[in-house]
């Protein structure tokens, strides 16, 4: 759709205090859309249709808003916004408009470390991918101690949920000194590994969400070049299957003034590690908190 010329047309019409607690229904939703994202998308992403009804206009307020917030801190549009308004009692109209950004970003990577040496790879990233509101990132290199292949989607959108799909393909060498910095073991080895993680809005519009996410490793291909330690090579090989789940809760209450950020973020998670060849787990317990501070205010 194109962009109205008239923008008072959309202005929201207040609700009397009185009809705010009462059940409403999407009556129409408008979209006008200057770019490559799907209509589908965004409203699988702010969770709203035409005829589906809500406990009060507040609730529906309160789930456009955080979600619209959302998508917004991502920062993937030149503009987005959103209107609400209601024409009868118990109708809802919202009108969204969005201009879309550039979003694909491919670079080279060449860089020398001395523990690496010369790497020398490829890095796209693709935000908002095909307009589906997911982003893709790609990533491949290779230096003489290591080749990395590296794909992963985020905020795949199914229901109320975010899925993130993340693939890795490893081989590289290890190596451990002595207190002298001589090398006493040098192997290389291989890897591969799969991530899932899957996002629930513990209540529609809440900050709070639940995360599970379950990822799997296969070590093999296990090759000494030298092993001068006390120990057998069998020591330094983990080959075999482990798999793991993290689970855990988390906010994120930040959102975007300008180009500077305020609000918290924090989690708490818990992870299980199970590894086949040996029998052993390890349990791990952890927690973030970010904080930004809204200096734009002090400043004014």
């Amino acid at each position: 759709s194109t962009f109205p010329s008239r923008c008072q047309s959309l202005m929201p019409i207040p609700l009397a205090a009185s009809n705010t607690q009462q059940p409403v229904t999407i009556t129409r939703i408008r979209t006008y859309i200057s770019g490559k994202t799907r209509e589908s998308a965004l409203l699988n992403e702010l969770r709203i249709r035409e005829g589906w009804e809500y406990e009060s206009y507040e609730v529906l307020e309160q789930i456009l808003n955080y979600r619209g917030n959302q998508l917004k801190k991502r920062r993937i549009f030149q503009d987005i916004s959103w209107e609400m308004r209601s024409e009868a009692p118990g109708e809802v109209v919202i009108d969204i408009r969005i201009i879309d950004s550039f979003t694909f970003y491919p670079r080279p990577k060449i860089n020398y470390s001395s523990s690496l040496g010369l790497t020398v790879g490829l890095k796209l990233d693709y935000f908002n991918a095909f307009g589906t509101l997911s982003d893709q990132f790609f990533e491949v290199y290779v230096s003489p101690n290591e080749v990395v292949l590296d794909l992963e989607i985020q905020n795949i959108i199914i229901g109320p949920a975010h899925l993130d799909v993340q693939f890795e393909q490893f081989e590289g060498t290890t190596r451990f000194g002595n207190p002298s910095g001589d090398t006493i073991v040098d192997y290389r080895n291989m890897h591969t590994k799969a991530y899932l993680k899957a996002e629930i809005p513990l209540q529609p519009g809440s900050a709070w969400s639940y995360f599970l996410a379950p990822h799997f490793t296969w070590q093999y291909n296990y090759r000494f070049y030298s092993n001068s330690s006390s120990l057998p090579d069998s020591s330094y090989i983990n080959e075999g299957f482990a798999m793991g789940i993290n689970h855990g809760i988390q906010t994120d209450q930040i959102i975007w003034e300008g180009n500077l950020r305020r609000g918290v973020s924090w989690n708490l998670l818990n992870t299980n590690y199970w590894y086949t060849n040996t029998g052993s787990k390890d349990v791990i317990a952890e927690t973030d908190l970010i904080g930004f501070l809204p200096l734009n205010t002090w400043l004014e």
